[in-house]
């Protein structure tokens, strides 16, 4: 039984950690649209929502020098630092 319990806040865990990641980026693609390249907004003409999204974070990370997750990590670390 606290092995299901283990394996649900694992899942609780990641879920938020996605969906922090999501926010950030989120953020990022309203406000700083400069981070994303003409070529790149190009191509999100046509594609559904998730494509775009997919191809606009590519972008970002690109500006930034995003290569590892590690980095995402630490990216999204800084926006939450002061939360509470």
């Amino acid at each position: 039984m606290s092995e299901g319990k283990g394996a649900e806040q694992d899942e609780d865990v990641i879920q938020n950690k996605y969906e922090r990641i999501k926010s950030v980026f989120k953020l990022l693609i309203e406000e700083a649209t400069f981070l994303i390249d003409d070529k790149t907004l190009d191509k999100c003409d046509g594609k559904t929502n998730k494509e775009a999204f997919s191809l606009q974070i590519d972008g970002i990370r690109k500006a930034l020098g995003i290569t590892e997750m590690e980095d995402v990590d630490l990216l999204v670390e800084i926006f939450y630092k002061y939360e509470e």
